[in-house]
């Protein structure tokens, strides 16, 4: 969106003729809707990488992407940002509930948070009820892939690859999903994103499921 870093890129580009490539300015969410409205899926396919300046992308910008029918997709998640916009206590500000809800498409406390009670010592207390989230990068990383698996028909492969700084803190998740629901598709994504990660995995990557 800063169009002085937008021309650096096309002086890099400039230098390289060879790459059939060109910048775009403006919000990555809009410009790749407004692109898709004219993706042909009978005779085009792709691959779209997202990666995100913190919790930027739009669930709606990945239902244009699964609604292609074509697209294979390499979502680089921001788990880390989206932990801390989750309080362990559940006590989460409006701001930070609505790009919760942007992102996922959908309120997720409901499946994130329980609710536990604690008794009262004395007669004159009052029982209190305090929200808690459940559990932690696990549980958020599984909820994210079947929040994905709601929208591509394709595959959504429920292994990811941990990106992690230099305090060991997960910060992204490398997630792949695919909207081409050929069997011939899922098959061939299934072993394409097997072996990639894979080579991750034996260099030193850590890779995890997410499944249920």
């Amino acid at each position: 969106m800063d169009p002085a870093k937008a021309a650096e890129l096309e002086r890099n580009l400039a230098t390289r003729p060879e790459r059939n490539a060109r910048v775009i300015v403006g919000d990555a969410n809009e410009k790749l809707v407004e692109y898709l409205r004219s993706w042909n899926s009978r005779t085009s396919r792709g691959v779209v990488f997202l990666d995100p300046f913190a919790m930027n992308v739009r669930w709606s910008t990945l239902e244009a992407i699964a609604r292609t029918n074509s697209l294979d997709l390499w979502l680089l998640f921001p788990i880390g940002a989206v932990a801390r916009t989750m309080p362990v206590s559940g006590d989460i500000p409006r701001v930070w509930l609505d790009k919760l809800i942007s992102i996922f498409g959908e309120d997720p406390t409901p499946h994130l948070y329980e609710t536990q009670t604690h008794q009262a010592l004395f007669p004159d207390e009052v029982e209190e009820e305090q929200r808690f989230r459940r559990g932690g990068i696990e549980i958020l990383g599984a909820y994210t892939v079947r929040r994905l698996q709601t929208i591509f028909r394709g595959f959504v492969s429920e292994q990811a690859l941990r990106l992690k700084n230099s305090r060991n803190s997960t910060m992204f998740l490398l997630m792949f999903c695919s909207a081409n629901p050929s069997p011939k598709a899922v098959e061939l994504a299934e072993k394409v994103v097997e072996d990639i990660l894979k080579r991750h995995a034996k260099g030193g990557g850590h890779v995890q499921r997410f499944g249920d």
